[in-house]
């Protein structure tokens, strides 16, 4: 089941963005990880490799200071 993003999403997203200095490409990835999908998923809905996926999550997850994707989207959701 997919979840629908919210305005308060929108909102953490935005502040994420600006806390980890996120590019564009990367909130794009931490949206959609947050949203559920599998790095395959992501890949495609971005149209780009899963190896590249798979670059930005570590990289998200050096920024937010966090070891797992489940960490990352709760550090999301508590406050970048």
């Amino acid at each position: 089941m997919m979840l629908a993003p919210t305005p308060d999403f929108d909102g953490r997203l935005a502040l994420a963005r600006q806390e980890w200095r996120l590019t564009e490409r990367q909130t794009a990835v931490l949206r959609r990880l947050a949203l559920g999908d599998a790095n395959k998923e992501i890949a495609d809905q971005l149209r780009i490799t899963v190896r590249t996926v798979e670059l930005h999550v570590g990289d998200l997850m050096r920024r937010a200071n966090v070891e797992s994707r489940l960490r990352l989207v709760a550090k999301l959701w508590m406050g970048a």
